[in-house]
């Protein structure tokens, strides 16, 4: 999942079941705003997401980080 200020895009890849050895990919873009975070949680779980990987923003990033060490 890589997030930005205004949008965040996640992709997924799970095994084909047509070809051994291959996967299948498919890629969705998403807003920022609850309804559209709650659209993407709808999206992973009907996907049976289990491991998310996050790619952010150097300016996320700070925020987190700050996050962290505050807490």
């Amino acid at each position: 999942m890589d997030l930005g200020k205004r949008f965040l895009v996640a992709c997924t890849r799970t095994p084909s079941p047509q070809r051994a050895g291959s996967w299948l990919l498919e890629t969705e873009r998403f807003g920022t705003t609850t309804a559209e975070v709650r659209r993407l949680c709808a999206w992973l779980l009907e996907r049976q997401v289990e491991v998310v990987v996050l790619e952010a923003t150097s300016v996320i990033r700070r925020r987190g980080k700050a996050v962290r060490d505050e807490g």
